[in-house]
């Protein structure tokens, strides 16, 4: 298994209430016309206090809007600012390799 995300080390889940968490999950969509290298519009949705992420992500997937340039869901854990993108999709078009995968950080 090859790892580009950083080190990483063995471990355990965290359980009881330690690993209780809902976070807020936001799912964004950002669509344009790709040929333009334009970007026209942007809908972010916030999805509060979520135990169930991966539905979130399924929700995502089921949602994209054509024209997509970029879609991604990220997550903020309670009591801090910082997100974590956990799902993006980007299809291969020229704006997409202009702004490159970072193009929400």
């Amino acid at each position: 298994m090859t790892m580009t995300a950083g080190p990483y080390e063995l471990t355990q889940v965290p359980e009881g209430a330690v690993a209780d968490v809902a976070p807020d999950v936001f799912v964004t969509f950002l669509v344009g016309d790709p040929a333009l290298d334009a970007l026209s519009a942007e809908s972010t949705y916030l999805f509060r206090e979520v135990r169930d992420v991966p539905a979130v992500v399924a929700w995502a997937q089921a949602h994209v809007p054509e024209h997509l340039l970029l879609a991604e869901v990220t997550v903020r854990p309670a009591g801090t600012p910082l997100r974590a993108r956990i799902w993006c999709s980007m299809p291969d078009t020229p704006w997409a390799r202009e702004v490159g995968a970072d193009y929400t950080y």
